[in-house]
C-alpha cells in the first residue's frame, strides 16, 4: 500500500505546482499527517502487543487437549487487526492450523483455541505463533512478529500385557525357586522352629506366645525382583514392509511392561534402549537404572517417547555395562524383531551370568522358528507380539 501513497503525495505535488492551488497542498499535508499517525499508531499497537501460548507439555497417547493463543492489548488505544495464525505439527493437528483476523479495544485480550490428538508418541514442536500487524488505512507495511516454540512431549502407548499375548504374572516378576537366594517379605507363607543363626527380625512373637516356643516366619524363596527392560529399535532387526509399525509396537510393548511391573508388581525396573533421540535429534543411549517409584516410571515413558529407531543402533553391545549394576538372579527383558544368532548368544551369556532372561520379539517372520528351538534348549521364555489391528484398537491407560 505504501507505493500507492507515495504516488499520490507525487500526485498532489505536481497538481499543486501545476495548477498553483492551495487546495492541493491542503490535501497533501493531511495525506502526510494521516501517514505519519500511521506509523506512529502501528508502533504504538507493536509495543503493546503481547501474545503467548498455553498448552501442557508431556501427554498420554490418545489424549485430545485443547491449546490456546492469547492475545492482549496494553495500550488504551485500538490495535486495528492482527493476522494470527498458528503452527501445529500435522500428525497432531484436528484440522487446518488456526489463523484468524481480529482487533483488539484498548487492554482487550482475545484467545484463540484448537485441539490436538495424540495420536502418535514422539517429540513434537508447537509453534511459531505468527502474528501480521498493520494500521487502520493500511498505508504502513504489516509487520511479522514471530513466537516462542514449545516442546511437547506424546508418551506411547500403554495397554494391558494380556492384549498384546504376555503374561501378567510370572516371568515378568520375581519366580519361584527351589534354592532360597532371596526372601521376599512379601510373600508370608507360615512359620517354624526357631533354629540357630534364624535373624530376631523374623521370629514371629505371635506365634511364639501361642506355641510357647520360638517361631520364626517362613517367605516363599524368590528370584531378585528386579527388572532390566532392553528396547532394540535397530532396523536391521525388523522385517522390511511394516517395520516401522513393528518398532512402534515393541515400544508399546515395553512401556506396557514398565506400567504393569512399577504399578502392580510394586518392582523395581530399568530401561536401556539406543536410538535417535527425538529431542536432541542425535545418537543417544537412553539407560535408566534399576528404580520404583511414580517419578521413575514418568521418566522411563519420556525416553520411550523420546527414542526413534535408525540403522546400526543395536542396543546389545551396551547390555553388559547395564547389567553389571543388576542383582544376580534379576530378569532381563529383551524387545525386538528378529531374533539372529548375535541376539541368540547374547540371550545365553547372560543366563549363563545368572540372571532370569525372557525374549520379546515383535513380527519376527521364519526366524522365529529357529529361535524357538534355541530358547528351548536354552529354558528361555520366548514370546511374540503382533496384531495387525492391534494401533486401530481403543483404550489409554494413565500410569
Amino acid at each position: 500500500m505504501w507505493h500507492i501513497f507515495l504516488f499520490l503525495v507525487l500526485a498532489l505535488l505536481a497538481a499543486a505546482a501545476f495548477f498553483q492551488v492551495e487546495a492541493f497542498l491542503s490535501v497533501l499535508y493531511l495525506v502526510v499527517l494521516v501517514y505519519v499517525l500511521s506509523r506512529l499508531w502501528a508502533r504504538q499497537s507493536m509495543r503493546a502487543l503481547v501474545f503467548g501460548r498455553r498448552i501442557p507439555q508431556r501427554l498420554f497417547w490418545g489424549e485430545h487437549i485443547t491449546g490456546e493463543v492469547w492475545l492482549e492489548n496494553k495500550s488504551r488505544l485500538p490495535i486495528a487487526w492482527l493476522d494470527v495464525h498458528e503452527s501445529l505439527p500435522v500428525a497432531l493437528a484436528s484440522g487446518e492450523s488456526p489463523h484468524e483476523v481480529v482487533s483488539l479495544l484498548g487492554h482487550e485480550r482475545h484467545t484463540i483455541t484448537y485441539r490436538l490428538v495424540c495420536r502418535k508418541r514422539g517429540v513434537y514442536t508447537i509453534g511459531p505463533s505468527t502474528v501480521r500487524l498493520g494500521d487502520l488505512f493500511g498505508l504502513v507495511p504489516a509487520r511479522v512478529v514471530g513466537g516462542d516454540v514449545d516442546e511437547l512431549v506424546v508418551y506411547p502407548r500403554v495397554v494391558p500385557l494380556t492384549q498384546l499375548g504376555l503374561p501378567a504374572h510370572a516371568p515378568f516378576v520375581g519366580m519361584k525357586n527351589r534354592v532360597p537366594l532371596l526372601h521376599d517379605p512379601s510373600r508370608f507363607v507360615g512359620v517354624r522352629p526357631y533354629a540357630e543363626g534364624d535373624p530376631p527380625r523374623q521370629i514371629h512373637w505371635p506365634a511364639s506366645a501361642h506355641l510357647d516356643e520360638l517361631m520364626v516366619k517362613t517367605f516363599e524363596p524368590t528370584i531378585a525382583r528386579e527388572t532390566l527392560l532392553v528396547l532394540d529399535v535397530d532396523l536391521a532387526r525388523y522385517a522390511h514392509g511394516q517395520r516401522y509399525t513393528a518398532i512402534e509396537l515393541a515400544v508399546t510393548a515395553t512401556a506396557s511392561m514398565a506400567v504393569h511391573l512399577v504399578q502392580k508388581e510394586q518392582q523395581a525396573v530399568g530401561l536401556l534402549a539406543h536410538g535417535i533421540d527425538g529431542l536432541r535429534q542425535s545418537r543417544e543411549l537412553f539407560w535408566l537404572p534399576v528404580q520404583s517409584g511414580h517419578g521413575h516410571l514418568v521418566h522411563m515413558l519420556e525416553y520411550l517417547a523420546r527414542i526413534q529407531p535408525a540403522e546400526d543402533v543395536s542396543v546389545l553391545p551396551h547390555v553388559r555395562r547395564a547389567i553389571a549394576r543388576l542383582s544376580w538372579g534379576a530378569t532381563i527383558v529383551l524387545a525386538t524383531g528378529d531374533a539372529d544368532m548375535d541376539v541368540l548368544s547374547h540371550v545365553a551369556t547372560w543366563q549363563r551370568q545368572g540372571f532370569h532372561v525372557v525374549l520379546v520379539m515383535v513380527r519376527p517372520g521364519l526366524s522365529v522358528r529357529e529361535a524357538r528351538r534355541t530358547t528351548d534348549i536354552l529354558g528361555v521364555p520366548l514370546y511374540v507380539v503382533w496384531d495387525e489391528h492391534m494401533f486401530a484398537l481403543g483404550g489409554v491407560h494413565k500410569p
